[in-house]
């Protein structure tokens, strides 16, 4: 009995994790839509938070963008 509350937890702990997920932001939507694209495409990256990095690279040419953060006071 015990053994069977184990598995009922876990596998509700499991389906109340996939239901409580974020909704994917735009920078996450746009990374995945191209992540399997063909060699030296951009590639958006995308912190922790699903935001767009302040500094953004273009793997195969070496290019660099940085983005001004918007500061509000």
């Amino acid at each position: 009995m015990a053994t069977l509350t184990i598995i009922l937890l876990i596998s509700t702990v499991f389906a109340l994790g996939d239901a409580m997920k974020r909704p994917k932001t735009p920078c996450e939507r746009a990374r995945d839509a191209v992540i399997n694209g063909p060699p030296g495409v951009y590639v958006p990256t995308c912190d922790c938070q699903g935001e767009y990095t302040p500094e953004q690279h273009w793997g195969s040419t070496g290019y660099r963008s940085l983005s001004l953060v918007q500061l509000t006071l």
